[in-house]
């Protein structure tokens, strides 16, 4: 006879001595129940485990590449700071030499702005205006009298004409470098041209090209005519411009005042030595501005027009001479056509 086999488990409990035993009994299939779903949940809990651990190794490689990547344009910042700091040093110093060469370039515009040609006075042109007759009705003219010689003298009106003489930061720097260089070539050449344009300048500012009055009413020229006194023929060794008295008489250049004197030929005049055995001689003023010994700058009021001296009517008698010999001032100032 077989004995059926119970489906159940039974445990039982052993309190003490003195206090009943407790029995717990529980079938066969839930305790397999039981053991499947605390497999399952073991299972499962790993399977989390691994799968945040990994989610968290995934995330630590990010953070560590991002690290990295942050690290590495931090550095290139830096290196892109630095460089900028150098530029922005090596820009300001080029800015500092631009405005040099700025400096230069007014320089030289400056000396050169004046090129030999004759100079009007401020009050420009007198075209138009008109102009009081000299004693009797006659032109305002003047100026010493030198009798004139035939045409192989030696001091005929010949002319003596004056001779005067994109980019990235690499890109940048490459550029500023040729800038650079430039420069360099530019600091040894430079100071010996703006010497020479200031020899060239002071050259040109004793030159007498600066027109000697407001007025350009030229009523006699240089060279042979009749003389206004005697009627004979005569030489007149500069250039007669009309004006009214009171009229102001400008330095025709640079240069020191060698006379300011009185005779009865030439009346009030002035005589400006420029340098190089160059004057100009200013005669018949109604008055005299500055004294022998005085240096005078081109363009400066040195007297006013006047009719003293050996004069029709009010005008500046006006010579430019090489020494001893009178040159026609037209070749320094112009004509007085303008």
């Amino acid at each position: 006879m077989s004995t059926k086999r119970s489906k159940r488990w039974t445990w039982m409990l052993i309190r003490g001595a003195d206090r009943p035993a407790v029995q717990f009994s529980m079938s066969t299939l839930l305790i397999k129940v039981a053991g499947i779903g605390i497999l399952i949940s073991i299972t499962a809990a790993i399977t989390l485990v691994i799968a945040q651990t990994a989610s968290l190794n995934t995330m630590r490689a990010q953070q560590s590449k991002l690290e990295s990547d942050m690290s590495e344009k931090q550095e290139q910042l830096a290196l892109a700071r630095r460089q900028l700091s150098v530029l922005m040093t090596e820009s300001n110093r080029m800015k500092e030499r631009m405005d040099q060469v700025a400096e230069w370039e007014q320089q030289l515009k400056n000396y050169l702005r004046a090129s030999g040609e004759p100079v009007p006075s401020p009050a420009g042109s007198s075209a138009g205006k008109t102009y009081s007759l000299g004693e009797s009705g006659r032109l305002p003219v003047g100026g010493e009298y030198i009798q004139a010689l035939s045409d192989d003298g030696s001091s005929d009106s010949r002319l003596h004409p004056l001779t005067i003489p994109s980019n990235s930061l690499a890109d940048t720097h490459r550029q500023l470098r040729r800038m650079e260089a430039t420069w360099q070539s530019w600091m040894k050449t430079m100071p010996a041209l703006l010497t020479q344009a200031e020899t060239f300048k002071q050259r040109l500012d004793s030159t007498p090209t600066f027109w000697p009055t407001d007025s350009t009413y030229i009523t006699s020229r240089f060279g042979g005519r009749s003389d206004p006194f005697h009627g004979s023929s005569a030489f007149h060794a500069g250039l007669d411009i009309g004006g009214d008295m009171g009229d102001p008489v400008y330095a025709a250049a640079d240069g020191k005042v060698i006379a300011s004197k009185y005779d009865k030929l030439k009346g009030n005049y002035l005589i400006i030595d420029h340098g190089s055995s160059l004057t100009t001689r200013y005669l018949h003023l109604s008055e005299r501005g500055v004294q022998t010994g005085d240096q005078v700058k081109k363009g400066q009021v040195i007297g006013k027009m006047g009719s003293t001296g050996r004069s029709t009517g009010a005008h500046l008698h006006f010579e430019v001479r090489k020494g001893n010999e009178a040159i026609d001032p037209a070749i320094y100032i112009g004509s007085g056509d303008k």
